[in-house]
């Protein structure tokens, strides 16, 4: 789903939506809990031991690692930006500095501890 090369090697047509670099690391992290937690998998790498049985948990082999590495090289390559890059604008940065430095946010206010239950409102949230 993430990535612009199918099953078979083919390159997927020009207008299929392809998700981002972000998606298929959550897509492993949630394979990883479910063979680790679930399956009792653990966090070990996807191995053979005894040239029979394979152990260990298999979205943390090495085969895995390697396509992710190289899912965000293709990613990267054909321009898609990571979230943190993203994320925060100048834009965001000057809105930030104008409410800091707001007269009524200059004035230190004593610190009164709440309840994480007793929340009044949407903007009460940070203590």
């Amino acid at each position: 789903r993430c990535d612009e090369i199918g099953l078979d090697g083919s390159k997927k047509p020009q207008g299929h939506h392809c998700r981002t670099y972000t998606n298929a690391m959550k897509m492993r992290s949630a394979l990883t809990y479910g063979f680790g937690r679930i399956y009792e998998r653990g966090n070990v790498a996807w191995h053979c031991s005894d040239g029979k049985e394979y152990k260990g948990n298999p979205s943390i082999s090495t085969q895995v690692s390697r396509y992710m590495l190289a899912l965000k090289r293709r990613k990267h390559a054909s321009g898609e930006l990571a979230m943190s890059s993203r994320a925060i604008t100048a834009n965001h940065i000057r809105q930030i500095f104008e409410f800091n430095n707001q007269p009524e946010m200059l004035t230190p206010v004593p610190f009164q501890q709440t309840s994480r239950n007793s929340q009044k409102s949407l903007d009460d949230w940070g203590g």
